[in-house]
């Protein structure tokens, strides 16, 4: 597809907890379901990139779950020809020419796709989690990788909205391509710890 990646697998990085993480290694990953999921329905990962992949990882689990204890799974996932890297500048003509394509096919079921009368904060992430689901779908991907905003400790605590990117993301449709799958060691939390006490 349009692919641009140095090997043939990518180390990833999912932040939960500590009983979710469990689960997983029993059981494995749940693809996402949320309607604002805008790199479509799949299992969603943080890898290096614009950040660290692991850190980005631990963040997004203080975020969504501040009262659990927190775990970080690390994971390798096989990379397929089937793949779309938009942060390619090919990866993302590919993605905005099936998007058009796909819209002026689907006009008028992508004009109920809710009151357009009505505009949300969450609107532009479920209209993408929409369309990227069409192009997902229509162009068969195994995965998407890309660099996305999403809003660190910090930046929650003030609610920062921002369209610059921070984090590389993979929402990955295959789950037959993970494997290598554990939890971060202590010496990864140790680390954290120990700088959330030199910068207090």
């Amino acid at each position: 597809m349009t692919l641009v990646l140095p090997s043939k697998e990518l180390v990833v990085y999912h932040g939960t907890s500590l009983s979710n993480s469990i689960k997983i290694l029993k059981d494995g990953f749940i693809s996402s379901k949320n309607e604002d999921d805008w790199l479509g329905w799949g299992i969603y990962f943080v890898t290096d990139g614009l950040s660290s992949g692991a850190m980005s990882a631990f963040e997004w689990a203080q975020f969504k779950w501040p009262n659990e204890e927190l775990a970080v799974v690390r994971a390798r996932i096989r990379l397929t020809d089937n793949g779309l890297d938009l942060r390619t500048r090919s990866g993302l003509a590919l993605y905005n020419q099936v998007k058009g394509e796909l819209i002026r096919s689907e006009y008028l079921s992508l004009l109920a796709r809710r009151d357009l009368s009505i505009k949300k904060r969450k609107d532009i992430r479920c209209d993408d989690r929409i369309i990227t689901n069409m192009v997902v779908r229509y162009l068969k991907c195994d995965y998407i990788i890309h660099n996305v905003y999403i809003k660190d400790k910090l930046q929650s605590q003030i609610q920062l909205e921002s369209a610059y990117p921070n984090q590389t993301l993979v929402s990955l449709y295959n789950g037959n391509l993970i494997y290598d799958v554990e939890i971060m060691p202590l010496s990864f939390y140790e680390s954290i710890i120990s700088e959330d006490v030199e910068i207090s």
